[in-house]
């Protein structure tokens, strides 16, 4: 079963989703170093990047193999759960260093 695992590298400004493969990790990252965080027209651009990540990570599946594509979806919803968490942060992050900034 693929299991994903979203990870915030927000020192180097990525979110990373890694979807083990049997011997081999596959690591998808959506970066926002581009991006200002504070801004929603950017948070939007995060989130677009943060989709195609996880559907790169998680792949597909035929909608013949009912196992794989249970697993693609468990994987999806895995990633995203935890690429929510980590986005959050980043914005937070950003909203307060513009917060802080305006002071």
């Amino acid at each position: 079963m693929i299991r994903t695992s979203l990870v915030a590298a927000l020192a180097a400004s990525l979110l990373a989703v890694t979807a083990p493969a049997t011997a081999a990790e596959v690591r998808h990252r959506a970066g926002y170093a581009d991006l200002d965080l504070s801004r929603a027209a950017d948070v939007a651009k995060l989130d677009r990047r943060i989709r195609a990540a996880v559907a790169d990570a998680c792949g597909a599946a035929s909608a013949a193999d009912l196992a794989g594509s249970n697993a693609v979806r468990a994987c999806r919803t895995a990633s995203r759960e935890e690429a929510a968490i980590a986005r959050d942060r980043a914005v937070a992050g950003a909203r307060q260093a513009q917060l802080a900034a305006v002071r």
